[in-house]
């Protein structure tokens, strides 16, 4: 579903305002020294107004917008430098089961996604950090547990809903991991950019549910959203008090790939606009 271009510039305007509220810079400090990095009431905000369902279907307790949806609200958040797991859980994780998981998956995983209970990550790639099929360095064993380790795992640390792509006997599978699973390790590593988190996974014989049947063509289509957000996000200048801060950089970015990179936010003043709820516009779409 799709919206018009008056009310995705309402959407933008009223992801702006909920952002000057409360990602402020001195919230977005305050966000960036905390043990988990993010707002979890600002998290909740975001849950309230339906962003963090915005790519999941109406029918699992979503908005069910779209790539052009996605880009207004993807750079609302890099204007505001905001410090929170919206592109792993609500674009990268969401997009995932949506293009992998069957109609079990998506009951079981979408709701709480869309409504802030879960975070989502998805392990891709190996130490290389190539996006790529040829970068995936698990591998999954006939039972379906899983072993290797998965690089640049954003927000790795906060995830309780954890999709692996691994390498299967007939090419590429997504799998789910208990995040409390055994043989299942996460640690924390050093990031150049403060506003986002990283985290490398090691799985030794960990048990895991394989997500539907597609491989390697269902990771692409979340990357490409990925893509979409994280291109947009970046597509804006911070305001000169953030720019030279030392612990804001100007040119961030976790992971360089050669092939696909995911750019830190970049962040740029906006323009006072008119206040709308995110739901109201879902709702009013899907009555059309």
């Amino acid at each position: 579903m799709t919206i018009d271009v008056a009310e995705r510039a309402q959407l933008r305007s009223a992801v702006a305002d909920l952002l000057a509220d409360a990602c402020a810079e001195p919230d977005v400090r305050r966000a960036m020294e905390s043990a988990d990095g993010f707002d979890r009431a600002l998290w909740r905000r975001l849950a309230d107004q339906g962003l963090l369902g915005m790519l999941v279907d109406s029918e699992y307790g979503g908005l069910g917008f779209g790539a052009r949806e996605l880009e207004a609200v993807a750079e609302e958040t890099g204007a505001a430098l905001l410090p929170a797991p919206f592109l792993s859980s609500a674009v990268l994780t969401v997009a995932l089961v949506n293009a992998a998981g069957s109609d079990d998956d998506k009951r079981r995983l979408l709701p709480g996604l869309a409504d802030g209970r879960a975070i989502g990550t998805v392990a891709v790639t190996g130490p290389s950090g190539t996006w790529t099929a040829d970068g995936v360095a698990v591998a999954a064993a006939a039972d379906g547990s899983l072993n290797g380790a998965a690089h640049y795992v954003t927000w790795g640390q906060v995830a309780d809903i954890v999709l692996v792509v691994a390498n299967t006997g007939d090419g590429v599978g997504v799998f789910e991991v208990d995040s409390a699973a055994a043989g299942f390790e996460r640690t924390a590593v050093s990031v150049f950019d403060p506003t986002v988190r990283l985290s490398t996974y090691a799985f030794s014989g960990t048990p895991a549910r394989r997500i539907g049947t597609r491989g390697w063509d269902a990771v692409q289509e979340a990357l490409d959203h990925a893509v979409i957000a994280s291109a947009r996000r970046a597509g804006r200048r911070r305001p000169p008090d953030l720019r030279h801060d030392r612990r804001v950089p100007e040119d961030p970015g976790p992971v360089r790939p050669p092939d696909r990179q995911f750019p830190g936010a970049q962040a740029h003043g906006r323009r006072p606009a008119p206040r709308c709820g995110v739901g109201d516009l879902g709702s009013r779409a899907r009555r059309r």
